[in-house]
């Protein structure tokens, strides 16, 4: 099973990336988008991505926050932080064949369309985040704690949730660094689905 995240400058927040000290809220007074991009232009517009992950659900575990960015050219950059500061940080490159499959899964899951946070905030729980820009639209989903989304909530819902982890979790299957927080599962089994 494929994941993946959803955001956008068009109906949520501009997010900034600031390195280890995370993502940063959008300039006041922004104005985003709320058109959204045609399924074409998902296909054929230049597509920039970033992403990350803090906090683990294993307070004992050896992961640790990380943050990716991709370019238009799939060039990306994976940071791995501790407590605000560097561990490690490594470049790679997204193929086109990736690239072109996080595009038609944006389209299927109408990535676009989603909320802009899904989840609930925990003192001590898991926050993710992706934000994907197609042409000058971008689109930004943030994930909090989502264990209290179970069976009392409505199939709709959790539905939409599922949408928006698809999208995530196929980007975080570009990389397989061991001290990168990995929530795949955990976010799996909130959504009382079966592990890939």
């Amino acid at each position: 099973m494929h994941g993946v995240i959803s955001f956008t400058f068009s109906v949520t927040f501009l997010v900034l990336f600031n390195g280890c000290n995370g993502f940063s809220d959008p300039p006041a007074g922004s104005m985003p988008d709320t058109s959204g991009p045609r399924s074409k232009q998902i296909r054929d517009l230049p597509i920039t991505i970033s992403a990350s992950s803090e906090g683990s659900p294993d307070p004992f575990s050896e992961e640790y926050p990380w943050y990716l960015s991709v370019n238009s050219f799939g060039q990306a950059e994976l940071s791995v932080c501790s407590n605000q500061t560097l561990m490690s940080r490594r470049t790679f490159t997204v193929n086109i064949n990736q690239i072109r499959e996080l595009r038609e899964l944006l389209i299927r899951n109408k990535f676009f369309d989603l909320e802009h946070q899904y989840g609930s905030q925990v003192f001590d729980g898991s926050r993710s985040m992706v934000s994907i820009t197609i042409g000058h639209m971008t689109k930004s989903v943030t994930f909090d704690y989502l264990m209290h989304y179970n069976q009392e909530h409505d199939h709709e819902t959790l539905s939409e949730i599922a949408r928006a982890i698809n999208v995530r979790h196929s980007i975080r299957e570009w990389f397989n660094d061991p001290a990168a927080i990995d929530l795949r599962k955990t976010e799996l089994r909130a959504l009382n689905r079966q592990t890939p």
